[in-house]
């Protein structure tokens, strides 16, 4: 499962409980949580053009390993 959790988001917080639930209901390939903090980090932007930062492309990484990795899982 993964989360993604920007700074902006009015559920920011809740995330990380979020994860915390999910480990214990016992979620098959554990939780990873893509934790987006920097101007401007809320969901929309890290599709926005015109709005990259650092943040928002360490995010769209790790984004794209979790699915490359899920994808290619046997």
């Amino acid at each position: 499962m993964l989360l993604v959790s920007c700074e902006e988001d009015l559920m920011c917080d809740d995330v990380s409980h979020f994860a915390q639930q999910a480990v214990a209901a016992g979620v098959a390939e554990g939780v990873q949580v893509c934790d987006v903090r920097g101007e401007a980090s809320f969901h929309i932007s890290l599709l926005m053009a015109g709005m990259e930062n650092a943040s928002h492309k360490n995010a769209m990484d790790q984004i794209a390993s979790y699915i490359h990795r899920t994808l290619t899982a046997g």
